[in-house]
C-alpha cells in the first residue's frame, strides 16, 4: 500500500499514471497519517511480517532488488 503526501489529488493520479504504480495508494495531503505514525521522512518503505509486525522501515529510497531481496528474508 502506498500514501502519497504533499501533492494534491490531480497530481497525485498523474503521478500513479505515469509511474504505472497499480498497488493500491492514498492521499494523505493534510498530511494526518504521516503525523500519527510519525513518519520522519519520505520517501519510507514499510516490511511487515505476515501476522502484522513490522520488520523493518527503511528511510529513503530503495532499489527494487534491494526491496525484494528484503522482502524474500520475510517469507
Amino acid at each position: 500500500m502506498g500514501i502519497l503526501v504533499y501533492d494534491t489529488e490531480a497530481d497525485a493520479r498523474r503521478f500513479l499514471k505515469r509511474s504505472g504504480i497499480s498497488f493500491p495508494t492514498g492521499l494523505d495531503a493534510d498530511l494526518k497519517l504521516t503525523t500519527t505514525f510519525g513518519v520522519p521522512g519520505t520517501p519510507m518503505t514499510v516490511l511487515g511480517t505476515k501476522d502484522g509486525w513490522i520488520a523493518e522501515r527503511i528511510i529513503g529510497p530503495i532499489r527494487e532488488e534491494q526491496l525484494s531481496a528484503k522482502i524474500q528474508t520475510l517469507r
